[in-house]
């Protein structure tokens, strides 16, 4: 609906942003190539450097998924940085959180779990209590894969119940099926 206003008011800054959230979803219902033609069509739309930013991530975050997996890492780490150094603490967890997504699926946890202690302690400090379930769930994930497996309860016990006090239901289910 909202990039179907943005057409018809022919602003491209609408249909971009409405764009990368629809690309944004279908990456959490892990339909990839679905997210991509979303994340296609808002870089295509975005009108300045800003909004290429958010679908560029995106692009990355599929490519980590789709056999790609050094190219989206090197392109999530740099827009991770600039995001980082404007400031914009909701874009930079989100950018992080991709990032980590991307480490995990490179099976290198060390730096998946150095990004998601930035991201906890990014949610510690905002009152975003998505990033907090979220990250608390992907260390869980790592320390699972590492072995660590009371480390990982205790992580995806405090996503589980955060997601629940909190209605993020996708977050809950995932931390449910982890």
């Amino acid at each position: 609906l909202a990039i179907a206003e943005g057409r018809a008011r022919s602003d491209s800054a609408i249909v971009s942003f409405s764009a990368g959230w629809v690309a944004h979803a279908y990456m959490h219902k892990r339909d990839w190539r679905r997210a991509q033609e979303y994340a296609d069509a808002s870089f295509r739309e975005a009108p300045t450097g800003y909004f290429q930013g958010f679908p560029q991530a995106s692009l990355a975050r599929i490519a980590c998924e789709t056999g790609e997996v050094q190219r989206g890492i090197e392109t999530l780490a740099q827009i991770e940085q600039m995001a980082y150094a404007s400031g914009h603490r909701p874009a930079w967890g989100v950018f992080l959180a991709m990032l980590s997504e991307g480490y995990i699926i490179a099976q290198d946890w060390e730096q998946a779990s150095g990004i998601l202690k930035k991201l906890n302690v990014l949610a510690s400090q905002t009152p975003h209590s998505f990033f907090s379930v979220l990250s608390s769930r992907l260390l869980g994930e790592v320390a699972c894969a590492e072995g660590q497996r009371r480390e990982a309860a205790i992580r995806f016990q405090y996503a589980i119940d955060a997601a629940r006090t909190s209605g993020l239901m996708n977050e809950l289910g995932l931390a449910l099926a982890a």
